[in-house]
């Protein structure tokens, strides 16, 4: 998931990867970045010296933020959330690879995400991950509010999307890719959203990256290669 940071008239988007430091990078660099692009007074000009007359041109300025990096995920979140209720709107923030290696930082953010809902404040949160990380998650004792949250399973994507989805940027970088090739890389991803960027990007795209066209082998090397932790997980 591409980490960005955004407003918008509809809200305002928060979205990490729960990869280490994302707290940090929620709270000190995302949020931060919000805020100064919604509030006008967020960065303001102050006088810290004259050493001439002012017709002379003898004064120091010195910027300051409002908004500063250091504040907390708490503190963060309670300022957006103050400065999108005057527009009606509120702060989502989706996380994305939830897993339990990342446990103290899920409950961090669990524990804030909390307050605020008990605050009525605008904030909604979404999460996503694999479907044994996320159980692994909701059912450790520490993180027992989001067992409350609502969960939804993805089932197979149809074939005609998985088609497209790795078609697309195959042909947006100028290589090609023929139909029965293209088969063999649908048929190989199961319909699983997981498989599809695994055998798309990373085990077939990458193969002989310098032929202008994806070749029936690097599919079927590709689509392979990726099956083989699946495989292996069975045994």
């Amino acid at each position: 998931m591409r980490e960005t940071a955004q407003g918008s008239s509809a809200g305002f988007l928060v979205s990490e990867t729960a990869s280490p430091g994302f707290v940090d990078r929620i709270a000190r660099q995302q949020l931060p970045r919000l805020l100064a692009g919604f509030d006008p007074k967020a960065v303001r000009r102050r006088v810290t010296g004259i050493t001439a007359p002012l017709g002379a041109g003898g004064v120091t300025w010195s910027t300051t933020e409002s908004h500063a990096p250091e504040a907390s995920l708490r503190s963060q979140i309670e300022l957006i959330t103050d400065s999108a209720s005057e527009t009606d709107t509120g702060l989502l923030i989706t996380l994305d690879e939830i897993h339990q290696n990342q446990i103290a930082e899920l409950r961090a953010l669990a524990t804030t995400v909390q307050h605020a809902f008990r605050e009525d404040r605008q904030l909604a949160f979404v999460g996503a991950g694999l479907a044994s990380a996320i159980t692994d998650v909701v059912t450790t004792k520490v993180l027992t509010f989001l067992r409350r949250a609502e969960r939804h399973a993805l089932g197979p994507v149809a074939s005609e999307d998985v088609a497209r989805a790795l078609r697309t940027p195959v042909e947006k970088s100028g290589r090609r890719v023929a139909e029965d090739v293209l088969d063999v890389m649908v048929e190989g991803t199961r319909g699983y959203p997981f498989l599809i960027q695994l055998v798309g990007a990373q085990r077939v795209w990458r193969r002989r990256r310098s032929e202008p066209e994806i070749s029936m082998q690097s599919a079927h090397e590709g689509v392979s290669d990726a099956l083989r932790p699946a495989r292996q997980t069975c045994l």
